[in-house]
């Protein structure tokens, strides 16, 4: 049983009764383990360990990240049953808010790709519907929590690489590589742009309440 502390106190979210945009900011490194990983997944100790609840790897967040997390009720009518479809849907959004400064289209995975075993540690390391792509940079990652009262969404578009997560996983053979240019959104957009990316796909997504939340170590 792990003993890492929640990434959010869920019940509460369960308890929003409208479409909810969770604008997320924090003041120093974190790392988000996916809902099955144990601690046992690190390579050694790391400081502001948190668990989110929604599959998928380790992600390292760090100061300026656009970080939004998109709470989506059953009766709202953004509400998709299918777990794919809902995912796309977001990556959609996404999408229609990084075209404008993109010289080429992105990408929104509809499938997700099988890695191998000791590569799925890592959240920006794979491809899963909904994720945006920029040519074989993986820019926006997606994961996903369900359950009866709606649809949690959760989205992060790393302003650097998400290289260094190797280290913290024991960097097996080839996963440094594999994540070089992962997330590196710095690299595409000027830093004035993101600050508005968040509230451009809440937009996309025709509007919603917004809070904005800082965590803290």
């Amino acid at each position: 049983m792990n003993d890492v502390e929640e990434l959010y106190d869920y019940n509460v979210v369960r308890g929003l009764t409208e479409a909810t945009a969770l604008v997320v900011h924090v003041s120093d490194t974190f790392h988000i383990l996916g809902s099955t990983q144990q601690e046992s997944v690190l390579a050694g100790s790391v400081e502001n360990l948190r668990q989110r609840r929604g599959g998928g790897g380790i992600v390292r967040i760090e100061p300026d990240d656009v970080w939004l997390d998109l709470w989506i009720p059953r009766d709202d009518p953004r509400y998709i049953e299918d777990v794919t479809d809902m995912a796309v849907q977001v990556g959609q959004w996404w999408a229609g808010a990084l075209d404008y400064y993109l010289d080429e289209p992105v990408e929104v995975a509809t499938t997700m790709e099988v890695l191998r075993g000791d590569y799925a540690a890592a959240c920006f390391a794979g491809r899963g519907p909904g994720e945006v792509f920029h040519g074989s940079r993986k820019l926006v990652g997606v994961t996903q929590w369900r359950v009866r009262e709606g649809a949690f969404i959760a989205t992060l578009l790393p302003r650097g690489t998400q290289g260094n997560v190797a280290h913290v996983v024991g960097n097996p053979e080839g996963l440094e590589g594999h994540l070089e240019g992962a997330g590196g959104a710095a690299a595409l957009f000027d830093p004035a742009v993101l600050d508005f990316i968040a509230r451009e796909v809440i937009d996309q997504a025709g509007g919603m309440t917004r809070r904005e939340l800082h965590l803290v170590p």
